[in-house]
């Protein structure tokens, strides 16, 4: 039986994508790390997306309770920059639906940012993002 697809749209199956840095390997890059991260949110992997958060933005809560209500739909990466050896932005777009508890057919709709990473101690963070309209 095949491996399921990972959920950042790799093409590749979970097992050999994103799973493991959700186990904790480092990432090898940000654009990975980015991946690895919608693929956290879509699998509601709070205890990921905090340990990979730097910790100078890190939420100082985050459950898989505040991950409920979207529905993570596909991901494409427009572009990936390393800055310096320490510093990255991806720019991507995330589609993505809300989901009510009526279960009301929500409009799909896209999340376009850029984030920026930041490697430190062997490990790429995310920091923070620039949304795009």
């Amino acid at each position: 039986m095949a491996s399921p697809r990972c959920p950042c749209h790799s093409s590749q199956p979970y097992e050999t994508c994103c799973h493991p840095l959700h186990l904790g390997n480092p990432a090898k890059d940000a654009a990975q790390l980015m991946r690895s991260r919608y693929c956290a949110y879509a699998l509601k992997n709070a205890n990921y997306l905090r340990n990979t958060w730097h910790s100078s933005t890190r939420p100082h809560d985050l459950t898989e309770a505040d991950l409920e209500g979207i529905k993570w739909l596909g991901l494409e990466v427009i572009t990936a920059n390393l800055e310096d050896a320490d510093h990255a932005t991806v720019t991507f777009k995330a589609k993505f639906r809300p989901q009510h508890k009526n279960n009301a057919q929500q409009k799909t709709q896209i999340l376009h940012e850029t984030s920026h990473f930041l490697f430190e101690a062997g490990y790429w963070f995310y920091v923070d993002g620039e949304m795009h309209s």
